[in-house]
């Protein structure tokens, strides 16, 4: 892949895309660290847990996002609108389809004109409305693999269909200028309503109480920048979208400092994953942590649900019990979810030897977490507010006998 220069990326990470345009409207709330609603603790594999989350289930498979997306159109394959992914060319090679009318342009209806015969503008360079959403599609799909973000969308509360369908509509708006040639506006983009009837929400509704960072659009930026130069459009061009898009960057960023939450500031899901393979490591190195993990099989479902487990307690956009079908988080499904009630998941639960889980192993495990994070340099008032969410489960997780033992 050809570098852009500084300054086309400097320009875009000023920028940002709507890609949670589409969430229902009360569904927009950021998780306080420490705050009620998805439990602190996790699964165990096959016995008894580390930190508390059993690990099993069926195997992660398919990919549809937020259950049976709504209208059909699946994310990061074919985008809504029909446009198949690498199927209109971006870039330059302008698609023969003729745009959507209907917008007003000096005054009346747009009539339906082909992409080649339209004056020349970015639209037009982009392949139109289908070489757009062509590569929108192409651009979800990076966006859905990307562990530094995808927590915000592989969640029960993201209606795929809509989803993609809005950010089709806002791309292709935002490229046209509001619906020059396409006649395609979105709320915000080209008429003056927060919400459509499509559902589809301005940019300040869409992103209002998400808590984005900064570093969440830098990160979201970089898969736009790579997107687009896999297909082959041209600095020049990637240039041009910055600007189109730059204005749309105050109306989602809400943490400039990337500090508001425990999330951000422990780095965002991929670092909290980091951390996780750390725990996982540690406990495999300790026998008696290790007789608890009877199905080494499991351990991926573990590791997902850990790692959901601590996102959302640090105030993270994963939804812990909220787990959809995907291809990037192993072990969970739409139907067999992470388990949240720590304290019915781990009542009676012993290893092989008869052992059930005592104080000291859960202090141990406390401490294999801890080692974890200090391998990452993980900030000591980071790794305490962790530890704090964690050893709060304590007495939903050991021998009801040493519950009142707990710290």
């Amino acid at each position: 892949m050809n570098k852009l220069p500084l300054a086309v990326i400097g320009s875009l990470l000023g920028s940002t895309l709507v890609l949670a345009a589409c969430q229902p409207l009360e569904e927009t709330t950021v998780i306080d660290a420490g705050a009620g609603g998805a439990p602190a603790g996790g699964e165990a594999a096959g016995g008894v847990p580390a930190g508390g989350v059993p690990a099993g289930g069926a195997p992660a498979g398919g990919t549809p996002v937020g259950g049976a997306p709504a209208g059909g159109a699946p994310v990061g394959g074919a985008p809504a609108g029909g446009a198949p992914v690498g199927g209109a060319p971006v870039g330059g090679a302008p698609v023969g389809g003729a745009p959507v009318g209907g917008g007003p342009v000096g005054g009346g209806p747009v009539p339906p004109v082909a992409c080649a015969d339209l004056p020349d503008s970015l639209y037009k360079t982009l392949g139109c409305k289908d070489g757009i959403e062509a590569a929108t599609g192409a651009f979800v799909g990076k966006v859905l693999a990307d562990n530094r973000i995808n927590g915000y969308f592989l969640n029960q509360s993201v209606d795929a269909g809509r989803f993609v369908s809005c950010l089709n509509k806002f791309m292709v708006a935002a490229v046209d200028a509001g619906g020059t040639y396409s006649g395609v506006t979105y709320p915000g983009v080209g008429n003056d309503q927060v919400v459509d009837a499509e559902g589809c929400r301005s940019m300040v509704e869409a992103h209002r109480g998400m808590g984005v960072s900064q570093q969440d659009w830098n990160d979201i930026v970089e898969d736009l920048v790579t997107t687009l130069t896999e297909l082959d459009v041209s600095e020049e061009t990637i240039n041009i979208i910055a600007g189109a898009l730059a204005p749309f960057a105050a109306q989602t960023i809400e943490d400039a400092t990337d500090t508001a939450t425990l999330y951000h500031q422990l780095g965002g899901k991929e670092a909290i994953m980091a951390v996780i393979d750390g725990l996982i490591a540690n406990v495999a190195i300790d026998p008696k942590l290790l007789s608890f993990f009877t199905d080494l099989n499991r351990i991926p479902r573990l590791k997902t649900c850990l790692v959901r487990q601590v996102c959302a307690v640090a105030g993270g956009p994963c939804e812990f019990g909220g787990e959809v079908t995907n291809e990037w988080e192993p072990g969970v499904t739409t139907e067999t979810q992470c388990q949240t009630d720590m304290q019915a998941l781990h009542l009676n639960m012993m290893n092989p030897d008869g052992d059930v889980i005592t104080v000291a192993d859960f202090l141990a495990l406390g401490n294999a977490l801890t080692d974890s994070m200090a391998s990452l340099n993980v900030p000591a008032e980071q790794q305490a507010a962790v530890l704090g969410a964690i050893v709060a489960t304590c007495p939903q997780i050991v021998t009801p006998a040493e519950a009142g033992m707990c710290p």
